[in-house]
C-alpha cells in the first residue's frame, strides 16, 4: 500500500545513510588510540548498531498508524510481512520494540554523560 512519498522513500535513504556514516564512526571508533573515551566508547559503538538495525527493520517492516478518538491502530502497509500472519505479527511486534528501546538507549545515553560530568 503506497501512503506517501515520504513513507516510501525516507526508510530507503535513511539506511543508504546510516550503512555509510555508522561503519565509518565504528572504525574511527575502534582505531582512535589517542582519545581518552573509556566506557563512553564502547557506548557510542552500541548505539551505532543499533541505528543500523533500527534502520533495517524501518525498510523491511514499514509500518502505519491510524488513531480516531480514543484509539490508534499500527498496521504494516508494504513488504513482505503485509499480509496477514503469524510472522507479521512478530514483525510488527519487533518493529515496536525498536521504537521503544530507542527511547532506553537515548535515555542511558544521557545518564551515562550526566555520570561523567558529575566526576
Amino acid at each position: 500500500m503506497y501512503v506517501n512519498w515520504a513513507h516510501y522513500y525516507i526508510p530507503k535513504c535513511s539506511i543508504v545513510l546510516s550503512y555509510i556514516f555508522n561503519p565509518a564512526f565504528i572504525y574511527l571508533l575502534i582505531s582512535d588510540k589517542t582519545s581518552q573515551m573509556g566506557n563512553y566508547r564502547f557506548l557510542l559503538i552500541t548505539f551505532a548498531i543499533f541505528n543500523m538495525s533500527c534502520s533495517m527493520c524501518d525498510v523491511f517492516v514499514p509500518m502505519c498508524v491510524h488513531d480516531h478518538q480514543y484509539m490508534f491502530m499500527v498496521y504494516i502497509s508494504d513488504g513482505y510481512f503485509a499480509s496477514k500472519s503469524m510472522a507479521g505479527q512478530w514483525a510488527i511486534a519487533i518493529r515496536c520494540g525498536f521504537i521503544s528501546c530507542t527511547y532506553g538507549i537515548l535515555n542511558v545515553h544521557f545518564v551515562f554523560r550526566y555520570l561523567a560530568l558529575r566526576r
